[in-house]
């Protein structure tokens, strides 16, 4: 179980998270990727997470896919728990 994390909007960035993520990964996209995550699809079944707060900062709240999941930064932290392992994607 991985957890990967985005911080910049690089689209190349984004697809090769998205091409290493297996069934039990996760992506979450926080600062500005949250940008890119609005105007990216998301491949069907992937558990993708994007910070609400990163959101709101960038009036970007309605803009959210809905196989997309806005979390806090409490949820942020237990994701880091939860998982094996962290990577952050920048």
């Amino acid at each position: 179980m991985i957890l990967y994390i985005l911080n910049q909007p690089r689209l190349q960035a984004l697809e090769q998270c998205m091409h290493l993520m297996q069934d039990q990964d996760s992506l979450l996209c926080l600062g500005d990727a949250v940008t890119l995550i609005c105007s990216t699809p998301v491949r069907s079944g992937m558990s993708v997470y994007v910070l609400s707060d990163d959101l709101e900062a960038r009036a970007l709240t309605s803009h959210v896919p809905s196989d997309v999941q806005a979390i806090s930064y409490t949820d942020f932290v237990k994701m880091t728990l939860d998982h094996q392992q962290v990577i952050r994607w920048s």
